[in-house]
């Protein structure tokens, strides 16, 4: 069986992307800590990453990310609100 990496990040095209994909390949998951508010996004990842039966997740630290942005994301900065309307400049 082919073998493929996936970003996974525990939400719904994730998740559905996996689902597709495990018919046909081994899959090894990746998921990246970047310091955001919402830690079910990491919990989520484990518990779907589980469930799919991904051959292996790892989950990987980039918060030291956060030293080069700053306090410009609101993904991270725990005194701004996540705005309801897209903003194209957050970065993740």
């Amino acid at each position: 069986m082919k073998k493929a990496i996936v970003v996974f990040s525990g939400g719904i095209d994730s998740i559905s992307m996996c689902a597709y994909l495990k018919e046909k390949y081994e899959l090894y998951g990746i998921s990246f800590l970047y310091g955001q508010k919402a830690n079910q996004e990491i919990k989520k990842a484990k518990a779907f990453a589980k469930i799919l039966r991904l051959k292996e997740h790892k989950i990987v630290n980039i918060s030291f990310m956060k030293e080069l942005y700053g306090n410009t994301n609101v993904l991270t900065d725990s005194k701004k609100k996540i705005p309801s309307k897209f903003n194209y400049s957050i970065v993740v």
